[in-house]
């Protein structure tokens, strides 16, 4: 794709229609209704998030957390357990891996991931068949 040098400032201040010709150039094309869906899911999702206030578990489970140990530019710090051990019975085993967000499940980190996952290869452990 192409650069986009459209800063989301510049986004947010658009009319909708100099917007969608703005996403169109640069090959997102929607038209006011898709658009209008689409934000309205994004706002939907904005307020959960914003309101959500998880309450424990009623029953003690056990949670692997894999986290990315590279954070992305922006990105706010999290606790090593991100947060679940305030919901959780028993702490998780976290399991960290060299990678960020969008990269943790690609190359030596999605086969380190597996490694936890199938330290025998599956077979012997029942996971695959």
């Amino acid at each position: 794709g192409r650069p986009f040098d459209v800063s989301a400032a510049q986004l947010r201040a658009m009319p909708v229609g100099q917007l969608l010709a703005v996403l169109g150039e640069h090959g997102i094309n929607l038209d006011t209704e898709q658009y209008a869906t689409l934000y309205g899911v994004f706002q939907a999702s904005r307020r959960s998030y914003q309101t959500y206030r998880p309450q424990p578990l009623p029953h003690e489970i056990d949670v692997l957390l894999f986290r990315a140990t590279r954070p992305l530019a922006g990105a706010a710090q999290w606790p090593p357990d991100c947060g679940w051990n305030a919901v959780l019975s028993r702490a998780a085993r976290v399991h960290e891996l060299d990678a960020d967000h969008y990269s943790v499940l690609r190359g030596a980190a999605v086969q380190a991931l597996a490694g936890v996952l199938m330290p025998s290869g599956g077979v012997a452990a029942g996971l695959v068949s």
